[in-house]
Formats: structure tokens, C-alpha cells, sequence
């Protein structure tokens, strides 16, 4: 569980990113390394609020001047894959890392959280009886299939017609 977002200790957040960088998921990702990094240090800084597109792709991924934020899109490309990279980093290898970092849409300001160390007091307790007497428990049993609206709709469908064929049948027969 994660407490709240705020800010970390920048030296955290440093450790934290190295991690990171250091990780199977960023090891062959020289770009997103090198943008989550520039990104971190200007977290860290206290300017990443004022980033711009424009400057994120001439300072981190060393784009010409001449880029055009209107006719390029690759500072967003990598921001998104960069949230992607995080995203499997932390279901991954970071499941048990004490600091989370985010990259939010729309902006270029990394979020972080700290995860809450539960105290045993927290924990509910559990007695070696209640575990043995749970394990006799039968498992729940799966939730029925529901079928999906549009083949329910197309068997009603199919069932009104038959019905109606049905009646016409039975009243041309009558005569």
C-alpha cells in the first residue's frame, strides 16, 4: 500500500532512479533512461512544472532546435512509453520497492509516493487454529458467465421471429 503522493528526499528519489535505470526493464532503453533521468533532476530541482515540450526534446533527447512540438509528437511517444516502462518496472522487479515514482499525462513533473510499512500492530493476527480450520474451507466458487449483451440481444432476436413465423403459420392454417 501507498501512502499519499509528495515529495521525497531528493537523495531518495536519486536511489530510487538509479534502480530503476538499473533495472532488466530500462537496461536496453538508452532514451527513457536518459529522459526519466532528466526528468528526475529537474523534479528533484523544483523546475519540472515549467517544462515545456520544446525543451524536453532539445535538453533530454537532443533534438534540433528546429523541432516542432505541432508537427513532431516524440517527446509525447517517449513520455508514454516511459509511463509504460514504469508501469511493467514496478508490476516487475519494483513490486516490493519502498518509493513509487509516476509520470502523470500532461505534465513532465514526476509524482512520488512512499509505500506504507504496515506495523504489526496493523497486521490482523492470526492463530495456527483458524489457519488450519480456513484450510478446510472449499474454495469460492467462480461467479456464473453472464453472456455478453449483444449475443443475448441477437438469441431475443432470433426467438421474436420464431414466434412471429410461428403465429403466421398458425393463422394461415386455421383458414
Amino acid at each position: 500500500m501507498y501512502s499519499e503522493h509528495h515529495a521525497i528526499p531528493g537523495e531518495l528519489l536519486q536511489n530510487q532512479i538509479e534502480r530503476i535505470l538499473h533495472s532488466n526493464e530500462f537496461r536496453n532503453s538508452e532514451v527513457l533512461a536518459r529522459l526519466l533521468q532528466y526528468l528526475a533532476n529537474k523534479s528533484t530541482s523544483g523546475t519540472a512544472d515549467n517544462l515545456k515540450e520544446y525543451t524536453v526534446a532539445i535538453e533530454a533527447l537532443g533534438k534540433p532546435s528546429s523541432y516542432d512540438p505541432q508537427t513532431n509528437s516524440v517527446v509525447r511517444i517517449q513520455a508514454g512509453r516511459l509511463r509504460q516502462k514504469l508501469s511493467e518496472y514496478y508490476r516487475t522487479e519494483g513490486k516490493d520497492d519502498s518509493v513509487l515514482i509516476e509520470l502523470p499525462k500532461g505534465c513532465f513533473r514526476l509524482i512520488t509516493a512512499q509505500r506504507r510499512i504496515e506495523s504489526i500492530a496493523e497486521k490482523q493476527p492470526t492463530s495456527p487454529v483458524s489457519e488450519v480450520a480456513d484450510s478446510f474451507h472449499e474454495p469460492p466458487s467462480a461467479s456464473p458467465r453472464r453472456f455478453p449483451k449483444k449475443l443475448l440481444i441477437g438469441i431475443l432476436v432470433a426467438i421474436a421471429i420464431c414466434a412471429c413465423g410461428a403465429y403466421f403459420v398458425w393463422t394461415s392454417m386455421k383458414y
